[in-house]
């Protein structure tokens, strides 16, 4: 669809992500090609993601829905469901029904320039662990009776 609004309305489109953008994986890339770096066998990617509220339940309590907030296209395909306060213009991403929470979010800024520098093709293993729990924005949860959940 931005292919075709930008050649309807003659402008100039560009839709990507930070890294595509900026010096960092253009330099990795020259050390790369440069043998600078060695043979790369392992890559790790890190985030402080999420911030935002993430694998928690539902909020069981219904907020107010700002006026100039159309909810039915907001939700568009997803199914229905009370307005939550919170929700947007941020929260929204920590959702199945609605994004793909971190890894979603943030894999595309810091797992695609590793693709790009090294050449890689589709991953054949990943793993993922997660360090916290975010209740609201920036604010951790605390559940140490989690921890005896997790296999040893």
């Amino acid at each position: 669809m931005l292919t075709q609004a930008a050649k309807k309305y003659k402008v100039v489109t560009q839709m990507g992500n930070q890294g595509a953008s900026g010096d960092g994986v253009r330099q990795l890339m020259e050390w790369h090609n440069a043998n600078l770096i060695g043979d790369v066998h392992t890559v790790y990617c890190w985030t402080n993601r999420p911030v935002w509220p993430q694998g928690i339940p539902w909020p069981a309590q219904n907020g107010t829905k700002p006026a100039d907030l159309d909810w039915n296209l907001w939700l568009g395909t997803a199914r229905q469901k009370d307005y939550v306060d919170k929700l947007v213009p941020f929260n929204w991403r920590g959702w199945w029904d609605y994004g793909t929470g971190a890894l979603g979010d943030m894999g595309c800024h810091i797992v695609e320039p590793p693709f790009r520098v090294l050449g890689l093709g589709y991953p054949v293993s990943a793993e993922a662990s997660v360090g916290s729990v975010y209740v609201d924005e920036f604010k951790q949860g605390y559940f140490p009776k989690a921890a005896l959940l997790l296999p040893t």
